[in-house]
């Protein structure tokens, strides 16, 4: 590998750089489709650039490059092609259509010294580009061009890595069908990101195709990109302008007090007589926080005292306002607009407090005194966090040069805002941060869950393996319902003995709904740590299934360890979404006809699987006698079918297009789990699915996926599911 010389290295970065960031958009040739600049991520030197899409190492991890001759169809920055010659390919060529990123990419390959990676222009949807042979053809997040050129393929190369786009119930006629009529054998590598505009609901596959089974395990290097658990996303960061004037964080104070200067709006602030007792029972500073007016008055008669006297503490009106009733506010179950979750903890400690409260002031000294003519440089930004979907009712900040509105969810740096605001500082720097769009699973439980006339509660705990929480919100979409500090779990503590912050656990949440209609309803409970969001976990609502008729208490203990009907029941509604979100981008779900509940239960899941699986008949599979004899009584579904941990069941070969599992598969003996297989494979029909909840730890994940494996197709896996301990395998029979 060479390297470029200092000087023609920093001329060759610049314009990379400049590169990367120009506003560039290319349209295929073969349909128009767009695609923008820096679409891929990509590494120049020992920097990494952020892209559309993410970085995709885990699946190439799983290939054996080595010694071979690759072609990279769509090319693109040349990210893959790079990556396919770091891990060992002797040689490999790119092909893109647009001569912009061709050359984008030749300039970022000089930069980084790598030499056998080459790229030109070229149609790939054009038959007549694939004369000469390679051993390896990837074609990622473009199989809508070279789906036309499949027998092409097929003639250069016995090995095709395919990556889909959106997954929407169209992997086996979208693209199985038209590939393994030339490349039979078949490998799923793992799930791929969408891209920076999906909301992480969204997934593409990286599937291995070969002519054989020889030559596929022949190029699988170390194929476990699905037993690894997926790294934490970063949140994404950038620094704008902003003009403090038009933000509309500040306007209910500034309508309520409209003055022509800052000066006459001080004098009559000054002149207004406050009772902190008595106003901090106004409705206005209890429920609208930081967007009312009536803080803000707090705020500043706190200031102006402070600028008097010199204190900040005991006396001063903010002090004693902060300190004796914005706390209580802060870990009741309703939170006022705005409101700062993190800062709670350091309210409760006097001399903490006075320190916080001295810095507030500070800001509004700096500016009164000097009135900076310009942007604040040397005060740290603002920070402005937005998420993939933006809340009904956003904060809004307008760019300073291009006038652009951010729409914000949280803001950190409300009295820095005001202080600008109010004394006329034309620009401040604010620091955008993306909240990440897919998120790890936090441990936890809901154990009460209740919507009464538009109110939600919902109580439980939470843990994040890595780090304590400041705060556990409710969200519904966009919207947060509700907000709250953790409290103490002693119990939560004890069953984690060696995590030091699982004992601030617990969280007690009520909010109030808008436009509320009772119908089905997906809710996030999401850990906060600094304002973002950590980790995730689902409540699915479905109207009447916290009333439905149920099991007897003591048959739900036997059967679940638990009689609390109310938990049972939203982990099963967990469970069941789970299980079925997993299966329904590879196959659409109403197309299936016959579906098995493995190891039901008190078949709690079946009524609410029964209402997405439209047109399929559900058979139950119950080991207990009593179970089976309820849910047999209870007619939610076809008639049960007797079973023991040991296989096979009576029902027929290919009696079945879909299974689901939500106990776990960790419970049953290596021996058991083979011979489930087995008759998994015999029940179900060719191309139909099984969705099971595995409870493998990371460790033996991989071990276990390869059994799998053995036996049908994995095309799914590391699906975080929404209760703790668990994840989905989704298999496919061949």
């Amino acid at each position: 590998m060479s390297t470029v010389s200092h000087d023609l290295g920093e001329q060759l970065r610049t314009l990379i750089t400049s590169g990367l960031e120009a506003p560039y958009t290319s349209h295929s040739g073969f349909d128009g489709t767009a695609t923008g600049n820096h679409y891929q991520s990509v590494a120049v030197g020992a920097q990494a650039t952020e892209g559309f899409r993410g970085d995709r190492a885990g699946v190439l991890d799983c290939l054996d490059f080595r010694g071979r001759k690759v072609l990279d169809l769509g090319s693109n920055l040349g990210e893959m092609s790079r990556s396919a010659r770091t891990r060992g390919a002797r040689l490999v060529d790119g092909v893109e259509y647009d001569p912009f990123f061709v050359e984008l990419a030749q300039l970022i390959t000089a930069y980084n010294g790598q030499s056998r990676v080459s790229f030109r222009q070229g149609d790939i949807t054009d038959p007549a580009l694939y004369g000469e042979r390679y051993d390896l053809v990837m074609a990622l997040s473009v199989f809508h061009y070279v789906s036309r050129v499949i027998d092409q393929l097929a003639e250069i190369t016995d090995v095709l890595i395919i990556e889909t786009h959106k997954l929407h119930g169209n992997f086996d006629g979208g693209y199985l069908l038209p590939v393994q009529e030339r490349f039979p054998a078949m490998r799923v590598l793992g799930q791929t990101d969408w891209g920076q505009l999906g909301d992480g609901s969204e997934m593409r596959l990286v599937i291995l195709f070969a002519k054989d089974r020889e030559r596929l395990d022949d190029v699988l290097g170390s194929p476990q990109a699905w037993a690894r658990s997926p790294s934490a996303p970063a949140a994404r960061r950038t620094e704008r302008t902003i003009d403090p004037a038009l933000s509309s964080t500040h306007s209910a104070f500034f309508e309520a007090w409209d003055y022509a200067t800052a000066e006459e709006l001080l004098a009559a602030v000054r002149s207004t007589q406050i009772p902190v007792e008595a106003f901090a029972a106004n409705r206005n500073v209890s429920r609208h926080g930081y967007s009312g007016w009536a803080y803000w008055l707090l705020y500043l008669k706190g200031w102006m005292h402070y600028r008097e006297t010199g204190a900040a503490g005991p006396g001063n009106p903010y002090f004693d306002y902060m300190t004796a009733h914005y706390v209580p506010v802060m870990t009741a179950d309703y939170v006022p607009d705005g409101a700062d979750a993190t800062i709670g903890r350091e309210l409760r400690d006097p001399a903490v407090a006075e320190q916080v409260i001295r810095r507030r002031f500070a800001d509004l000294d700096r500016f009164e005194a000097e009135r900076i003519d310009g942007v604040a440089a040397d005060m740290a930004p603002i920070r402005a966090t937005v998420g993939p979907i933006a809340p009904p009712s956003p904060l809004k900040l307008v760019e300073r040069t291009r006038g652009e509105t951010i729409l914000a969810r949280r803001i950190d740096g409300w009295h820095r805002l005001f202080g600008a605001r109010l004394l006329g500082v034309p620009a401040l720097r604010v620091e955008i941060v993306e909240e990440p769009r897919s998120l790890p699973p936090l441990q936890g439980a809901v154990e009460a869950f209740a919507i009464e006339e538009g109110v939600v509660s919902a109580a439980g705990w939470c843990l994040h393996p890595h780090t304590a929480l400041d705060a556990i919100e409710l969200r519904r979409g966009g919207e947060t319902v509700a907000l709250a500090i953790p409290h103490e779990r002693e119990d939560v503590a004890l069953a984690h003995v060696g995590v030091a912050h699982a004992r601030s656990t617990g969280f007690a949440l009520e909010g109030k709904l808008r436009d509320w209609a009772d119908e089905p309803t997906r809710f996030e409970l999401l850990g906060i740590c600094d304002w973002l969001p950590v980790g995730r976990m689902r409540i699915d609502f479905e109207p009447g299934m916290l009333v439905t008729p149920a099991p007897p208490a003591d048959l739900l203990a036997h059967i679940y360890g638990s009689g609390d009907l109310t938990r049972l029941v939203l982990r099963t509604a967990l469970a069941s979404n789970a299980l079925l979100d997993a299966v329904e981008p590879y196959r659409q779900l109403e197309t299936f006809r016959d579906a098995v509940h493995w190891d039901a239960g008190c078949g709690l899941l079946l009524p609410l699987a029964a209402r997405r699986l439209l047109r399929a008949t559900l058979t139950p599979l119950v080991e207990d006698p009593a179970a089976r004899a309820w849910v047999e009584d209870a007619g939610r579904a076809g008639p049960p079918v007797a079973i023991s941990q040991e296989a096979p069941t009576e029902l027929a070969d290919g009696a079945a297009d879909l299974v689901l599992r939500d106990r776990p598969l960790a419970v049953l003996s290596y021996d058991q789990l083979v011979a489930w297989l087995v008759e998994l494979r015999r029940v179900l029909r060719p191309g139909g699915y099984a969705a099971l909840v595995t409870g493998w730890a990371e460790a033996e994940r991989a071990t276990m996926l390869e059994l799998c494996g053995a036996w049908l197709d994995v095309v799914g896996a590391r699906t975080a599911a929404a209760w703790a301990g668990g994840h989905v395998v989704v298999l496919r029979r061949p």
